[in-house]
């Protein structure tokens, strides 16, 4: 197993952030109780109620990335629950008194996985709420962040969650109707109705609802979200950038025991030219390679010992035959759909992934999470793959049995030009969306198009509204999204919003997306730095989007 390489490169990625630390007087030290993840405070007991002044606590170098809201980990402090019995939980930090993300983590402190589904930003108002089950025995670790760099009164309770009582209706005695959709509650900060909308644009607002072409609801199947931490039959990498200045690593993970291989392409922005490779991996083996340099099949590579660290490519090549080097100013994803050895896709959830892009002037390093969706492994997949969708059409008569992408996309993000909250002044925070639409046809390399709408709103929930088209694929200076001439007009803009945090709604009428958001700290003299954001999925598409796949080749797989 090729494991040293990456190792290196881990460990060398770790001594970085950790000497920056060092440099910059961030290491974390125990301001506040709970302000470290070793030193959680304890949830004895159910109900649980704790109120703590969080606006002197510190944020580690090892705190989890919440998967939601902004992704801030300002402010953390920690709380450990570990249940006697089985049951299920709510969790929130209502009544407190500044922007909380409230993320639920399973595992050791230092070594954390994100519990699936547990991870909130506004649920009421500002404040965090989140229900999910639990298992006797296990330890499960609650850290509650603020979005910006200031804390406040943090209100944590915990408690059983309560099972409404059920309610028996007589049965009907006429012939049911059709299969009805339960009603969606939305979770967005409502609008004011005595505030008008300050700045409007000439895109409405009104989004025309997707019409499907089979209405029959599709029995059995129960297509989810998108997600950033489990296996997954899809992958996506959103961002993937080759140039002068710009590279990425890209790590790629078989989680099972078996076999696994994986059709992948890369699509570039500008051309939605796209390049087509496949990688094989042996049982539980992690691989990794740089997107300008490729990985090529080199069974000579030198293997890692103490003696020999440059041993980048040692061990089982994953390319089949191999992994090409992106050329010079490339800038747009990677896809990678799990295959069997007859080159047909599968659903078998076994690959996850990141990506790290390295700024190779400065050597900053900001790192994502790869977006998985998942298949239904009661379903043999066939052509085209099916993404998500509650209703059945012509194309996908069994509705989608991979997850699809989500009807709604949520971000909390700061406007462009808002003052860097770490810096201050005169340091400046540039705000981009990678957008990407799902559905697509990968044999005919046809370029897809949306029209994406977006709803904003301020701190004081005032809403704004713009609308862009994106093609293959698009990363977007969130000012330049209605104002590419004058940027300073913008609703993005800080001029417009200010510098507290506000959020967007990202919707299309045309097929789903995906929305990767990052930011460009500009810090001056102390150069500049990427962080890359996180999206919140809700909702789920009425019908399913297409993904189309190249006919297999007519070589046999290794």
């Amino acid at each position: 197993m090729r494991t040293c390489g990456l190792h290196r490169a881990a460990t060398w990625l770790l001594s970085k952030v950790v000497l920056l630390a060092l440099l910059h007087g961030s290491v974390a030290h125990a301001a506040v109780p709970g302000d470290a993840c070793s030193g959680a405070l304890a949830v004895a007991s159910l109900p649980y109620n704790n109120t703590e002044d969080t606006s002197a606590a510190t944020t580690a170098t090892n705190d989890p990335t919440p998967p939601c809201g902004n992704g801030a980990k300002h402010r953390s402090v920690w709380y450990a629950f570990t249940p006697a019995t089985d049951l299920v939980i709510t969790a929130d930090t209502i009544d407190s008194d500044y922007d909380t993300i409230l993320s639920v983590y399973t595992g050791f402190c230092g070594s954390l996985t994100s519990v699936p589904g547990a991870c909130n930003d506004n649920a009421v108002g500002l404040q965090s709420q989140v229900s999910f089950a639990v298992s006797a025995g296990t330890t499960y670790y609650f850290m509650i962040s603020a979005t910006t760099t200031t804390g406040g009164t943090l209100v944590f309770n915990v408690s059983p969650a309560t099972t409404p009582t059920a309610t028996q209706t007589a049965t009907p005695t006429s012939t049911p109707t059709a299969t009805q959709t339960p009603t969606q509650t939305a979770t967005l900060t409502p609008v004011p109705t005595d505030t008008p909308t300050p700045i409007p644009t000439a895109t409405s607002t009104s989004i025309p609802p997707a019409s499907p072409t089979v209405t029959q609801a599709v029995s059995g199947l129960t297509p989810g979200q998108p997600t950033i931490d489990g296996g997954a039959s899809i992958i996506f990498m959103p961002l993937v950038v080759a140039d002068a200045t710009t590279d990425t690593l890209i790590q790629i993970s078989n989680i099972s025991n078996n076999f696994v291989m994986a059709e992948c392409f890369y699509i570039a922005g500008d051309s939605c030219a796209q390049t087509e490779f496949v990688i094989a991996l042996i049982k539980q083996q992690p691989t990794h390679w740089v997107a300008s340099r490729g990985r090529p099949t080199d069974a000579s590579a030198p293997v890692c010992s103490p003696t020999n660290f440059d041993c980048d490519g040692a061990g089982v090549d994953p390319g089949v035959p191999n992994v090409p080097p992106l050329p010079d100013g490339f800038q747009g994803f990677l896809a990678c759909v799990e295959i069997d050895k007859s080159y047909s896709p599968i659903s078998d959830n076994n690959l996850i992934g990141t990506a790290s892009i390295v700024d190779k002037t400065t050597g900053d390093v900001a790192q994502y999470s790869a977006v998985g969706l998942a298949g239904n492994p009661d379903v043999a997949p066939g052509q085209p793959l099916c993404l998500g969708g509650q209703t059945a059409t012509a194309e996908c008569p069994a509705g989608g049995y991979y997850d699809g992408c989500p009807d709604t996309w949520v971000v909390n993000f700061l406007p462009d030009g808002a003052t860097d909250p770490n810096v201050g002044t005169p340091a400046t925070v540039e705000t981009h969306f990678v957008i990407l639409p799902c559905a697509r046809d990968l044999a005919t390399a046809t370029p897809p198009g949306s029209t994406v709408h977006y709803l904003l709103y301020d701190q004081y929930s005032q809403r704004f509204s713009a609308a862009k088209s994106v093609g293959c694929w698009s990363d977007l200076q969130i000012s330049l999204i209605d104002s590419p001439i004058n940027p300073t007009y913008s609703v993005f803009n800080a001029g417009i919003l200010g510098n507290a945090p506000a959020q967007v709604q990202l919707t299309t009428s045309n097929g789903g997306i995906m929305v990767l958001p990052y930011e460009i700290h500009h810090s001056g003299a102390n150069g500049d730095g990427t962080a890359m954001g996180a999206a919140h999925a809700e909702g789920l598409r009425a019908q399913p989007d297409v993904l189309t796949l190249p006919p297999p080749p007519t070589e046999p797989a290794p």
